[in-house]
C-alpha cells in the first residue's frame, strides 16, 4: 500500500513537472511570436535598421548638417531640401 501510494506520488509528481515545462516552453513561443510582430511592424514603419542602414542614415545626416552650416539647405524647407545655385 505504501508502495502504491509512493508511486503514485511520484507519478503526480513528475505530471506536475511535465505540465510546469509545456507552459515554460509556451511562454517562451509566445514570446517569440510577440517580439517577431513588434520587428515586423517597426520594419513596416521605418524604424527597424541594421548597422548599414544606421551608419547611412548618420552620415546623410552629417552631410545635410554641414549643408545647413554653408546655407545651402532651405530653412524650415522640410525634409531637407537644398538650394542649388551656382555661380
Amino acid at each position: 500500500m505504501r508502495q502504491e501510494a509512493r508511486k503514485k506520488a511520484v507519478e503526480d509528481e513528475m505530471a506536475r513537472l511535465e505540465a510546469l515545462e509545456r507552459e515554460k516552453e509556451e511562454a517562451k513561443r509566445m514570446k517569440k511570436e510577440r517580439e517577431k510582430a513588434r520587428k515586423e511592424q517597426l520594419k513596416k514603419e521605418g524604424k527597424l535598421l541594421s548597422k548599414a542602414d544606421k551608419e547611412k542614415q548618420a552620415k546623410n545626416a552629417q552631410f545635410l548638417e554641414l549643408l545647413r552650416q554653408q546655407g545651402l539647405v532651405l530653412p524650415g524647407g522640410g525634409g531637407g531640401q537644398v538650394c542649388c545655385f551656382y555661380f
